[in-house]
């Protein structure tokens, strides 16, 4: 499946793209060059490695920069649908919130910025304490 995935986005299907690829195939939460560095393992990829392959696939579409303050980058399959993220402030654990009814929040930004032609995005992240860090 990664193979097809890296050959579809015109990449080479080299051992360390295939690993991190799979990274994000078993792993459905958004995560960093960190994250997956600890998680595939030192002895099998370098973490410069995993950025270049990070800044490759991101530029190739594979994946998607996720904006959840911080420091560091994340990072989640771009062929996701729509959603937003709920975020622990002391581990950084990253849950995904299914569904977006924010309409009612758009169209009152519409009418408050009239000077705004067209909104095309937007984001919404949720930060708070899990249960295991309580």
């Amino acid at each position: 499946m990664e193979k097809k995935s890296l050959k579809e986005a015109s990449l080479k299907a080299t051992p360390g793209r295939i690993l991190v690829l799979k990274y994000f195939r078993d792993f459905p939460t958004p995560g960093n060059a960190d994250t997956i560095y600890k998680k595939i393992g030192r002895e099998k990829i370098d973490l410069a490695t995993i950025y270049r392959i990070l800044n490759s696939f991101s530029n190739h579409k594979l994946i998607q920069r996720v904006e959840i303050g911080g420091a560091s980058v994340y990072y989640e399959l771009a062929d996701k649908s729509h959603h937003h993220h709920l975020i622990c402030l002391k581990c950084n654990k990253i849950r995904d919130i299914q569904g977006c009814d924010f309409e009612e929040i758009l169209s009152k930004v519409r009418k408050e910025n009239s000077d705004f032609g067209d909104i095309k995005s937007h984001s919404f992240e949720v930060f708070g304490i899990c249960k295991d860090c309580v």
